[in-house]
C-alpha cells in the first residue's frame, strides 16, 4: 500500500512527496487492489479470531464437564 502525507501526496521511498497527478494510473490501480485485499483480509481474520475463541471456549467447558464427572479439576 502506498504511504501518503496528510495532503493526500504519496510518498516515495525517500519520503519525498508526490503529487497524485504525477503517480503512473497503474500505481493507482494496484494500490487499490492491495487496500481492498487488506481490508477482506483484515475482516477474515477478526472472524478467524472470534470462532477460535468460540471453540476454545467449547473445548473448556467439554473439558470441565468430563474433570467433574471424574471428580477431577481441569486447569
Amino acid at each position: 500500500m502506498a504511504t501518503r502525507d496528510n495532503k493526500g501526496n504519496w510518498l516515495d521511498g525517500q519520503g519525498n512527496a508526490i503529487p497524485v497527478k504525477y503517480v503512473p494510473a497503474n500505481a493507482k490501480h494496484r494500490d487499490r487492489a492491495v487496500r481492498k485485499v487488506h481490508r477482506q483480509v483484515a475482516n477474515l481474520s477478526s472472524r478467524i479470531a472470534a470462532v477460535k475463541a468460540q471453540v476454545l471456549d467449547i473445548v473448556d467447558t467439554y473439558l470441565d464437564l468430563v474433570a467433574d464427572s471424574h471428580g477431577e479439576e481441569w486447569k
